[in-house]
């Protein structure tokens, strides 16, 4: 469907880079539509076989977070208008999966009542939803993510013993991602474009909640995106320190920079995968107690913030 996609989008979505673009020379975008068709065909059998209306509410969502991304791949709609619909679609997919009583988060449960929890529920999957969205600004790097978050965080929840059409649907993800990075793997032919990170930030946003409904740590679920919601906050945190327009693209993450400095997206594509199998892996033996949970955590954020430093000092912003 990719190849379909980059058929239309040669005439209609092309991708002119700026001084703002980790890209040199023009190239499609909406490439991610091919992988939301890829996924709906591949998570259908799950939600006709035993998802209800929860799972059937969460892919109606990831379908209208996609069309949402459709849009504004075309239309570049305002901020606002995206948010405002990215927070009521998240709203019905927290309702969907089912609010617990209490969260955990690095052993610690933390009990809190729905009106308390919802709100912190939504904005933060809004975030991730977000985030990943940022995060898809070289070649490969999201579709890397997907492939890696969506396994892992299948396999996560797999164990709980929550119904199986959620860890199927993220397995659908992942080998959606799998055909998509066919075209996009450096150097790419299409790019995802937001029709495919939101949507993708979405699944993420679905396993997370998912995960916390069933009382999985969150520092456990989030382990396997660490490097994309790594890089996004820091970034996000030092941009608002030094009083930038928080709404204003710039090309100042660490992936962006580590991709100026060595020259090719390649090498940050594949470091930012294998980070995320080492935090998933860890997740994994979290959860089964192999390791305590804040021993991947703290790893990962080790590595995480030697590789910053680095990036500080040999690849400016």
């Amino acid at each position: 469907v990719t190849g379909l996609v980059l058929i239309y989008a040669k005439r209609r979505l092309l991708d002119l880079p700026n001084e703002r673009s980790s890209h040199s020379r023009p190239t499609p975008r909406g490439g991610g539509l091919g992988l939301v068709i890829g996924w709906a065909a591949g998570s259908a059998g799950a939600i006709a076989g035993g998802g209800g209306w929860p799972g059937a509410l969460v892919a109606i969502s990831v379908v209208a977070m996609s069309a949402l991304g459709w849009a504004d791949d075309h239309w570049h709609l305002s901020a606002r208008i995206r948010l405002a619909i990215q927070l009521a679609l998240v709203v019905v997919l927290v309702l969907a999966i089912g609010i617990p009583d209490h969260v955990v988060l690095a052993g610690l449960s933390l009990p809190g009542p729905v009106w308390v929890l919802l709100p912190i529920a939504t904005f933060g999957l809004a975030w991730l939803v977000n985030l990943t969205n940022f995060m898809d600004g070289i070649d490969g790097i999201a579709g890397a993510q997907g492939v890696v978050g969506c396994i892992c965080l299948a396999v996560i929840l797999q164990a709980t013993g929550i119904p199986a059409w959620n860890p199927l649907m993220l397995l659908a993800g992942a080998g959606a991602c799998c055909g998509f990075l066919v075209w996009n793997w450096p150097p790419a032919r299409i790019f995802m474009g937001d029709v495919g990170s939101t949507s993708l930030g979405f699944l993420f946003a679905s396993g997370v909640m998912a995960g916390a409904a069933a009382g999985v740590d969150l520092l456990i679920v989030l382990l396997p995106l660490g490097p994309f919601v790594l890089d996004a906050t820091c970034t996000l945190v030092r941009r608002a320190w030094r009083r930038e327009r928080l709404s204003e693209a710039h090309r100042s993450h660490l992936y962006q920079r580590l991709a100026r400095q060595w020259g090719s997206h390649r090498p940050v594509t594949v470091l930012y995968a294998l980070l995320a199998v080492g935090g998933g892996g860890g997740a994994i033996l979290a959860q089964r107690h192999v390791v305590p949970v804040l021993v991947p955590g703290v790893v990962l954020a080790i590595l995480f913030t030697g590789l910053a430093l680095y990036g500080r000092r040999r690849c400016p912003a």
